[in-house]
């Protein structure tokens, strides 16, 4: 059994670590992280969200072996600071679907199940998608290998296309990689 938690911005630091706590003493060997979509609100929203995704990107490692924190923003993190590039794009409409409450079945909640969309499109869509990306400044990004354009799905609930990459994704992603890199390297000098 795994857990999926949607973040609202209005949880705390406190909060989140009793919730791992929780679900670590229940046995509950992965707990999976994503966000609501940010902006609407304000920058104090977005330094909200980069607080507390940087807070579990260290309980990531501080729980290793005990529970597996992850999602798109954590293991995207993950796998640049280990150095490796992202082989699979992510699991949706190819190794997993989303069953919604009416008993449709979708690639991907983003993408609910009016819209017509059906696995092998979806599948489809990921790969001109990356193709789409890997010629646009994308590829360009430090970031690029490992986290390859983000969650497509996320992508056309934000934008409509499935050719656009998820800005507030990024946008995210690059300020808690930012932060890591800026308290390694603070971390670095302490210790040199």
């Amino acid at each position: 059994m795994s857990l999926s938690v949607v973040l609202y911005g209005d949880e705390t630091i406190d909060d989140l670590l009793e919730f791992v706590l929780n679900a670590c003493t229940l046995g509950i060997p992965i707990i999976t992280f994503g966000y609501v979509s940010f902006h609407e609100h304000t920058d104090s929203y977005f330094k909200k969200y980069l607080d507390l995704f940087y807070f579990l990107f260290t309980l990531r490692y501080a729980f290793e072996g005990d529970i597996l924190l992850s999602g798109n923003i954590l293991d995207t993190l993950d796998l640049a600071v280990r150095g490796l590039e992202r082989t699979k794009i992510c699991h949706c409409g190819e190794s997993s679907v989303v069953v919604l409450p009416d008993g449709s079945v979708t690639p991907s909640i983003c993408f609910g199940n009016d819209n017509g969309i059906f696995q092998k499109q979806y599948i489809n869509w990921k790969r001109e998608r990356i193709f789409f990306l890997e010629r646009s400044g994308c590829s360009g990004c430090e970031l690029w290998k490992a986290c390859r354009g983000g969650c497509m799905g996320a992508s056309v609930f934000r934008s409509s296309s499935h050719l656009e990459r998820d800005h507030e994704f990024c946008s995210l992603l690059s300020s808690v990689w930012e932060k890591i890199l800026k308290d390694t390297h603070n971390s670095d000098i302490g210790n040199g």
